[in-house]
């Protein structure tokens, strides 16, 4: 777990193979210990988060920032509660995820050293975008300026800068073009001094749209040339990557400003080949300027009817959202409104109960005190008659009655002790499906004198594989005990065993169970089978693998 944290921190393209890492030891989850199962469920989340995997349910991260809401230090608290806030932005409920980042947040101590204020500048990252889908401009500019200052604290340049060229968007659907132009010209001299030409490049292309609004055909060129140079965008030549499908219409925009019609149409055609409804509107829009700078009215009447309807699909995208928005919050306060009454009934309840306990200590307190005071009474009268009485007993019965006392307790404990002995037999003869003898305990109880034979038994039962030293120990181990088994499982001629069967042999030697074995070699339990199957065959000439273990124990040593 611990190397999957720091593959993850390594960059975002690690984070898929952290989570390969985590999911591969999801079978031993369930052996964990809570406090590790917590650990690897907020790793694993913190995983898919930075993956990009989507959540699907919040029940399992609910009981993880429950349980960290308790334990744990202050950066894994607000890491437990950013992450339940992810996942409720990711099944569509902003206003929860906005409560859980707001929580998270809370938990940050910034007076401690240690303070994470990368995961603080996240979770202010993330309420800005959900506050944005909830037009609520005042709230997400205050979140983006709180993002760029734990962008500083961390030390992190990059994720300082992005914050604050976040808040372009913002005085864009305010129309404030000026404020807008300011602060990408920052933001793009900030990303080249810290040495991110590509960043530099695309924080200017939002004044491409500002200078072609204004008619600025010659600074719009200038920002687009930065672009195409530095942006690094291409994926390969007249090829942008996805996602950035946007230049096709600013460079269709560009070209049929400057009258070169014909390569204008070759750009808002190449937006039609995507996949996206935005794309295929701003295409439709850009084709229509073509052809009515061509006077084509057949071509005109046609794409004026395709720009209109896929304006009137993004209309009823966006009014699907809104109402989505709305149900979505309606959802948030009917819930809250739950909690608060569930809450209040517990108040009630815990109120009630507090005062019930009083009563009764005061109840129990009072009979404490009438019964201390009645003995202390009888105490009195009968002390100094205990005190005679006690020290004739000492005196005459002081040596027989210990004598009398530790015999007993001696022939007590060895019928205790036969009875456990033969209690353990039974269990140890059922888990092993057989009969063992006198022989057979005595041959257990000296293997278990061996250090090397605990920690095998103490690997299988973690579910831990023996490793090659382990391998050579134990064969060291059995070539000392039981020189003439190992020389006959190791010389049979034509039905020589190989590798794994020679360690079932030994192991079966040496009374480990099967399920131990499987353990130990790392084979699933069929496979065991199979081995036992061959291995009774090549010792016993016998295919019936229920005789095998006393076969092989019943073998010359």
């Amino acid at each position: 777990m611990v190397r999957a944290d720091s593959l993850m921190e390594i960059d975002m393209d690690s984070a898929p193979s952290a989570l390969r890492m985590l999911d591969s030891m999801s079978p031993h989850v369930p052996y964990l210990s809570k406090s590790r199962r917590m650990r690897y469920e907020l790793l694993r989340a913190k995983a898919m988060n930075k993956s990009n995997v989507y959540f699907r349910s919040d029940s399992t991260m609910k009981e993880v920032a429950a349980y960290y809401s308790h334990h744990g230090t202050p950066n894994e608290k607000m890491m437990a509660w950013y992450l339940l806030g992810c996942v409720y932005r990711d099944l569509g409920e902003a206003p929860a995820a906005l409560e859980y980042y707001q929580k998270a947040a809370a938990c940050a101590d910034t007076t401690a050293e240690d303070c994470d204020y990368s995961i603080l500048n996240k979770i202010y990252a993330q309420s800005a975008i959900v506050l944005h889908s909830q037009k609520l401009i005042d709230e997400e500019l205050d979140m983006w300026h709180k993002a760029e200052y734990c962008g500083k604290r961390a030390h992190n340049i990059r994720m300082a800068i992005s914050a604050f060229e976040n808040t372009v968007r913002i005085y864009y659907a305010l129309n404030d073009y000026n404020k807008v132009m300011q602060i990408s010209d920052s933001a793009s001299s900030a990303y080249l001094n810290s040495g991110y030409k590509d960043k530099a490049a695309r924080a200017i292309f939002i004044q491409i749209d500002i200078y072609l609004k204004r008619g600025d055909i010659k600074n719009a060129e200038a920002c687009l040339h930065k672009y195409e140079k530095y942006g690094d965008i291409f994926s390969s030549p007249g090829n942008v990557k996805p996602g950035l499908e946007l230049y096709y219409y600013y460079k269709g925009l560009s070209l049929l400003a400057s009258n070169r019609v014909d390569s204008a149409e070759y750009y808002f055609r190449k937006m039609l080949t995507g996949s996206a409804r935005d794309e295929k509107e701003a295409a439709y829009r850009g084709l229509l300027s073509v052809y009515r700078s061509r006077r084509n009215s057949d071509s005109v009447f046609h794409y004026a009817r395709l720009y209109c309807d896929a304006n009137d699909s993004s209309w009823l995208r966006l009014t699907s959202s809104e109402a989505q928005r709305v149900q979505s919050l309606y959802r948030y306060t009917r819930n809250r409104q739950q909690a608060e009454l569930r809450e209040r009934e517990v108040s009630e309840l815990r109120l009630m109960i507090v005062f019930l306990s009083v009563i009764s200590l005061i109840v129990v307190l009072e009979l404490y005190m009438w019964h201390r005071r009645r003995s202390f009474r009888m105490k009195s009268l009968l002390l100094e008659k205990n005190r005679m009485y006690s020290d004739l007993l000492h005196r005459s019965g002081e040596i027989s009655r210990e004598l009398s006392a530790a015999l007993g307790e001696n022939s007590r404990l060895a019928s205790e002790l036969e009875a456990s002995g033969r209690r353990l037999r039974a269990e140890l003869d059922k888990m092993q499906d057989m009969s063992s003898t006198d022989a057979d305990w005595a041959s257990l109880q000296k293997l278990m004198e061996s250090d090397l034979i605990k920690n095998l038994h103490d690997q299988a039962a973690h579910g831990r594989s023996a490793g090659q030293k382990d391998w050579s120990r134990l064969n060291t181990y059995v070539e000392n005990r039981y020189p003439r088994f190992l020389s006959f499982i190791n010389n049979l001629g034509s039905n020589s065993l190989s590798q794994n069967e020679k360690k079932v042999a030994i192991l079966i030697k040496l009374h480990f169970l099967s399920s131990e074995i499987s353990c130990l070699l790392d084979i699933s339990p069929q496979n065991l089978s199979n081995i036992r199957r061959r291995l009774n065959l090549k010792l016993f000439g016998s295919s019936r693998t229920s005789e095998l273990d006393r076969n092989i124990r019943d073998c010359k040593n």
